[in-house]
């Protein structure tokens, strides 16, 4: 089964920015400074990249590890 092609708007809400990644720290209480948060930024939208590049969503990422399927 062919796996459909991502938008462009798909692909632009992909990416993760470092004030993201700072709220989303402040929230947990992490202590990340700015060059941290440009690296896990980085990192996340180059996942989310790939995932649609490769057609997968998070239940084909996280179904192999689970005890029964969904």
């Amino acid at each position: 089964m062919s796996q459909p092609t991502p938008t462009d708007q798909q692909i632009a809400d992909s990416t993760v920015n470092r004030q993201e990644i700072l709220e989303v720290a402040r929230l947990a209480r992490l202590g990340v400074d700015e060059s941290t948060a440009d690296s896990y930024a980085n990192d996340i939208t180059k996942v989310l990249n790939l995932m649609h590049t490769l057609g997968l969503s998070l239940i084909h990422i996280s179904e192999p590890t689970r005890r029964t399927p969904i």
